[in-house]
């Protein structure tokens, strides 16, 4: 349906969340083989991959201690990068963020589209959100009715 959060997309992110959080345990072998493609790319158009101008006392900048410039782009690009997907996953796709995208169920236009089974989890997940569910169960009850799909509802 429409406007619903299936279970898929509750995996997905969870699944994407566990795959960024692996590459962030393991990334110094994410990161070689990143880095390994980038200097065959810049072999190809004749770009050597260089460390950008460093100073003694930088303020505005990550100056990270470095040996090499893999080992330079690593920390202040790739793993940046990483716990920036890692806390944008966990925050965009949160359980909270996930159901409150059930509230579209209650729209008029989905009432009318969707099963019994799918919305009285809908109406049972959606009150676990919020103090007083009285307003919800009546509104599904009487969208129910005036759409007339009868009572199917928690009442």
């Amino acid at each position: 349906m429409k406007g619903t959060v299936a279970p898929s997309d509750k995996k997905n992110s969870e699944y994407n969340t566990k795959k960024a959080t692996k590459r962030r345990e393991t990334y110094n072998e994410e990161f070689a083989l990143v880095f390994e493609q980038v200097k065959e790319l810049s072999d190809k158009i004749q770009l050597a991959v260089e460390v950008p101008r460093i100073t003694q006392r930088q303020v505005y900048r990550n100056n990270p201690p470095h040996t090499t410039p893999e080992e330079y782009y690593r920390r202040v690009v790739f793993i940046p990068m990483l716990d920036s997907v890692i806390s944008d996953l966990k925050s965009r796709f949160s359980r909270d963020t996930l159901n409150s995208f059930r509230l579209t169920v209650l729209l008029p236009s989905n009432i009318v589209n969707c099963t019994d089974d799918l919305l009285q989890s809908s109406v049972k997940e959606i009150s676990s959100m919020y103090r007083s569910t009285s307003w919800l169960n009546r509104a599904v009850y009487h969208g129910n009715t005036y759409f007339g799909r009868g009572a199917c509802a928690e009442k």
